[in-house]
């Protein structure tokens, strides 16, 4: 249940007013109905809430809903889940429609199940809301409330199959519904067409797509909508169009987070944005905070069909001039060994060895890098985590050259980072074909600031695969140490 924090005339309150707001003609709506709703039965509606709920509960001259695909998209914790709260309680109790509310993951659609669920049964229901239920099915994947009047709202995790049981339906409430597949849809869309009483309505409420999910039905229905080529549409949203620069500082971004959060100075706070900010990346806190949305075409730091025009089945190293990377991740939790090769007059070659856990230690790093030494010209280390140790193991009784062993600078990783993204860019760089890890990591990577000077290196879930092959690219292009290379004597 929403909750707000005492008023005052002197705080600094988020803007109730979206970016983008998208509303179709209507007749008359039903607005009215879902505040009056909320304040007998929950919490008030805050004022950017009863406008969406406006145009949700819109009709047309002829009493059909006027916006048939309805979208919202805004940073977490500003109140979406609320309002869908309060808008399928309303079409359920006064307009007795079917409705179905889905999911990404079951725990979601569990949570809103007992949120709306209590509004209808428990300590914190009233006589009249308790009286309107014919019945609660509880059961596992199939929650759902039934009302004496024929409304019903059941709640469902998506699945190919989780939807083609429900009939008759007519809202369709996407939730999480950035993680939306072409595959989820397919299997819902159906139910709603078979509506016996004409109405449908098709809600998508979520926030930036993230770089490594399969979703793209929301990021293109948005870009449909703002486009004006869905007819019957309204879409709301709190958003920037461009990410802080690198060199952002909080205070920087602290105009843009009032506009992009309207539940800002009333249940979301200063202290706590700003420690979100100094833990996220740039490109992180925009998608999360700010509610920054990549185009389809600008999804990925490395664009999917750049990578995939780098990769070659085979690659003959024999002869060539070789560098390896190391990569430790921030935390410890895990260790990237990559290689990179190069015959002089073709394209650079990168491949990653070995992704190991934290708790695999370093033996299997410099018993690696040890079998390599009469072929690798360097290896280029960083990650304040291991690196320390490595290089000592390494140095220790001579198992790799010591002026064959870079330690990065701060500028040099950033180097590194741009150096193997251009090179991708501009298809002069190969990497082995059918190497998940490495593809995985690469077409996930997002921007990771380095110093106040513009400067970034890899960031994401799991950056240190292509890190450690930009490392091994970097010292393959700059160190110029010669294996084959023999002291002269006499």
């Amino acid at each position: 249940m929403q909750k707000s924090s005492p008023s005052s005339e002197t705080r600094r309150t988020g803007s109730q007013e979206p970016r983008i707001k998208i509303v179709p003609y209507y007749a008359t709506s039903l607005g009215h109905a879902a505040v009056k709703l909320a304040e007998a039965y929950a919490s008030p509606l805050d004022m950017w809430q009863r406008d969406y709920m406006e145009v949700l509960l819109a009709r047309d001259e002829e009493g059909r809903p006027a916006a048939v695909t309805c979208g919202l998209d805004m940073p977490r914790q500003n109140g979406k889940n609320y309002i869908l709260e309060i808008f399928e309680m309303t079409v359920a109790v006064v307009l007795g429609w079917h409705v179905l509310h889905t999911a990404h993951e079951v725990k979601t659609s569990m949570k809103s199940f007992e949120r709306v669920c209590s509004y209808f049964s428990g300590p914190n229901s009233t006589p009249e809301m308790r009286a309107m239920v014919s019945k609660i099915r509880r059961t596992n994947g199939q929650e759902a409330i039934f009302l004496k009047n024929g409304g019903i709202i059941e709640f469902s995790a998506r699945s190919r199959q989780a939807a083609r049981g429900f009939d008759d339906i007519q809202v369709v409430v996407f939730d999480e519904a950035q993680e939306l597949t072409p595959e989820h849809v397919e299997a819902i869309m159906a139910t709603l067409s078979a509506s016996s009483t004409g109405t449908r309505q098709v809600i998508y409420t979520g926030t930036p797509t993230p770089p490594n999910s399969p979703g793209t039905v929301m990021q293109r229905t948005r870009e449909r909508a703002i486009a004006g080529e869905l007819k019957s549409c309204c879409w709301f949203s709190w958003s920037v169009e461009k990410p802080p620069a690198l060199t952002a500082s909080f205070e920087d971004v602290l105009d843009d987070v009032y506009a992009t959060n309207p539940a800002m100075g009333i249940r979301l706070d200063e202290d706590f944005t700003e420690s979100e900010f100094a833990s996220m990346t740039i490109d992180g806190f925009a998608r999360e905070r700010l509610n920054w949305w990549l185009t389809l075409d600008e999804q990925h730091l490395i664009a999917k069909s750049d990578w995939n025009a780098c990769a070659v089945d085979a690659y003959d190293r024999e002869g060539t001039k070789v560098a390896l990377g190391v990569k430790f991740a921030t935390d410890g939790s895990c260790a990237s060994l990559s290689l990179a090769a190069w015959h002089g007059d073709d394209k650079p070659y990168v491949q990653l060895l070995r992704v190991g856990e934290g708790r695999d230690g370093i033996d299997w790093l410099s018993e690696r890098i040890e079998a390599l030494r009469e072929v690798a010209s360097c290896v280029v280390i960083d990650g304040m985590y291991g690196r320390d140790v490595l290089v000592n193991e390494l140095t220790r009784n001579k198992r790799f050259p010591k002026k064959g062993i870079v330690c990065p600078s701060s500028n040099d990783v950033a180097t590194a980072a741009s150096m193997l993204k251009q090179r991708v860019d501009t298809h002069q760089m190969q990497w082995f074909r059918n190497q998940r890890r490495l593809e995985s990591s690469a077409l996930s990577v997002e921007k990771r600031r380095i110093g106040d000077r513009g400067a970034w290196g890899f960031g994401g879930d799991d950056p240190t695969p292509v890190e450690s092959c930009s490392l091994a690219l970097f010292g393959l292009l700059t160190n110029k140490r010669d294996v084959n290379r023999k002291l002269r004597v006499g």
